[in-house]
């Protein structure tokens, strides 16, 4: 019985029809000015419909093309099953009769003129070899490299056996084939690290010292509209006192400094000589990229969780129910579920921020995936209807939701707290807010003396920089609990 190909599949026929037909119906209706809103909505579900037939069409025809192919290998077998038996490569017949075909699985061999193998007949074959393949060099002389190479010595001769002669010779293991080595790819398989975006979002200075200082505004108005207590007075012609002095301000608490202190961290990565030495793999290149990755992951790590004692300060670090906006730590917006998150908290923590960073190209949401965007996405209305959806356009399972909450973009980190009734996991605001002092970015030493004795050399990886939320004002810590 002949294979169904992808032209005369009947199924493939009929879901191509019903494409065409739907696609026809469809445009005309889009192509007419007249057309009512029943007629439109009507095109936009054929619309619909007409994805999800290109999808089937395009299982089918995959379908179509494995069985295509498990066919042509079926026959490929058959005709192999059917050829005749082949005969040894070398000739062991004396004068001009024929040589005799060997037998698979006759339980002993003999060849023509020579009788049941005797000890030196055996001997003669095991050296010469009798032509017998094993599986290693049947699928290296069925490989189009050792054929191109074979083909290219038939050609040329013996001027390109000099080209040839590894892949010629690892064909015939009783002719060296035992000395070529398995391949190994330059590639060692490992987990991918965490995604580390917080650095690239935070704003960055470089410093030539183990303190960076700065002035800042003392000022702090809750209603985010004053930056200082300078106020117009509104006086007329004349000042009422005579003197001006209704204009006066104090301006003792007007400006003060921040500090951002720079901290030291080391990492080290000890390997023996004879590894680096002996190894087909560059190992030493590898432990340096390594020791990078995860310095990155410290950068991250360090932005939300930092202790502040021989640490950057986190964005976490003095996290509590009751800070207010102010020049000390970010805000706490609680949620109004306990031990958990819900609408009224982000649109809280939106709201919350002041409109003059709404701008800013650092505005985001920073959560992890697996716990908070988890329960997120979980979040559901009266009806069971998920809120975390863009409308009608994201209804259903099939399209990959766009990771955006109430309009600005979600940060994904590793290292942001779970839901949890004492955690803090939704952040919100312009992260700009939040300082990096760099005075040396990540650097290493390759120490060859130290460890000599243990036949061992070290590598010694080293990173200076501190950090702080200098504007806390404008980033927002969201509580999962309502206390």
């Amino acid at each position: 019985m002949a294979a169904t190909t992808k032209t005369d599949d009947p199924v493939l026929t009929a879901l191509r029809a019903d494409y065409q037909a739907k696609y026809t119906e469809a445009n005309a209706i889009l192509a007419d000015p007249a057309a009512t809103s029943e007629r439109i909505r009507r095109a936009n579900s054929l619309t619909e419909e007409l994805q999800s037939l290109e999808q089937r069409i395009d299982d089918r025809t995959a379908d179509l093309e494995r069985s295509e192919q498990a066919r042509a290998r079926l026959d490929e077998s058959k005709r192999w099953a059917g050829q005749r038996v082949r005969t040894l490569p070398f000739s062991v017949a004396s004068g001009d009769e024929p040589t005799e075909r060997y037998r698979n699985g006759a339980g002993s061999a003999s060849y023509k003129n020579y009788g049941p193998l005797d000890r030196s007949t055996r001997e003669f074959f095991e050296e010469m070899g009798p032509g017998l393949f094993g599986q290693k060099k049947w699928d290296l002389l069925s490989s189009n490299e050792y054929k191109a190479d074979f083909f290219d010595y038939l050609r040329k001769g013996n001027r390109a056996l000099d080209l040839h002669t590894k892949t010629l010779m690892e064909g015939m293991d009783d002719q060296g084939g035992v000395f070529a080595p398995a391949e190994l790819i330059a590639r060692i398989i490992g987990r991918l690290p965490a995604p580390t975006s917080l650095r690239a979002l935070v704003t960055t200075l470089t410093t030539g010292r183990d303190t960076l200082i700065m002035p800042r505004k003392q000022y702090s108005d809750s209603g985010d509209q004053y930056t200082t207590a300078f106020r117009v007075t509104w006086t007329g012609e004349i000042p009422n006192d005579g003197t001006g002095a209704v204009a006066q301000v104090n301006d003792t608490n007007l400006l003060g400094n921040v500090e951002i202190p720079v901290h030291t961290a080391m990492l080290n990565a000890p390997v023996t000589r004879n590894l680096v030495e002996d190894s087909a793999f560059p190992i030493q290149a590898w432990l340096e990229s390594e020791l990078a990755q995860v310095t990155d992951l410290e950068y991250e790590n360090q932005i939300l969780n930092g202790s502040s004692i021989g640490q950057p300060t986190g964005l976490y670090f003095g996290a509590a129910s009751g800070n207010a906006e102010g020049n000390t730590y970010p805000e706490v917006i609680l949620s109004s579920t306990a031990g958990g998150i819900d609408y009224g908290l982000t649109v809280g923590m939106q709201t919350a921020l002041a409109p003059q960073y709404e701008t800013s190209d650092s505005l985001c949401w920073v959560c992890n995936k697996r716990s908070t965007l988890a329960a997120l996405m979980k979040l559901v209305d009266s009806q069971n209807r998920p809120l975390f959806t863009t409308g009608y356009d994201d209804s259903g399972m099939v399209r990959a939701r766009e990771r955006r909450l109430l309009g600005d973009p979600i940060v994904v980190s590793n290292f942001a707290q779970n839901v949890g009734s004492a955690n803090f996991p939704l952040i919100y605001g312009d992260l700009k807010g939040y300082y990096i002092a760099q005075r040396v970015g990540f650097s290493i030493q390759v120490l060859d003396q130290t460890r000599a004795k243990a036949n061992q050399i070290e590598l010694v990886g080293r990173i200076r920089f501190g950090g702080r939320p200098i504007e806390p004002w404008r980033i927002k810590l969201g509580k999962s609990n309502n206390s």
